[in-house]
């Protein structure tokens, strides 16, 4: 299980790079394109086709008032990639780019269960609060 964890912080890692500003527009999208096409091909994130139609949905198609794909576009994660990428060409630009990448990193946080709770992060300040009070005696 922490294996598969692993793997998805690899992965949004990699999208967390779009958000970065080392690429141009350009090579943003293009970054971009490929990350969705393997993320949408990948076993590990999307076990089944059946869980790919709420994911593209809710984050690639609504959002822009684009209409639900057909239901044998959802069979086929190649021809799934090769749609969505070419709706992030044709009919995205940078700036709503930058925007949905921070929403697929949310997206796979949450459903991942990633996210960093409060508690652990107050703990980790307190016990780094305690370190530097020692080191400065």
């Amino acid at each position: 299980m922490s294996n598969e964890k692993d793997y998805i912080k690899e992965i949004i890692k990699q999208f967390k790079i779009i958000n970065s500003n080392k690429l141009n527009s350009e090579e943003t999208i293009n970054y971009f394109n490929g990350c969705v096409y393997a993320l949408i091909l990948n076993k590990t994130v999307f076990r089944r086709n059946d869980d790919l139609p709420s994911f593209v949905y809710g984050l690639f198609l609504k959002p822009f008032d684009t209409e639900q794909y057909k239901q044998y576009v959802y069979k086929s994660r190649t021809l799934l990639g090769a749609r969505v990428c070419r709706h992030i060409n044709d009919d995205l630009n940078y700036s709503q780019v930058v925007p949905l990448s921070k929403a697929v990193i949310s997206y796979l946080e949450k459903t991942f269960s990633l996210e960093q709770k409060k508690e652990d992060t107050q703990r980790l300040n307190s016990i780094a609060d305690e370190l530097s009070g020692w080191l400065k005696q």
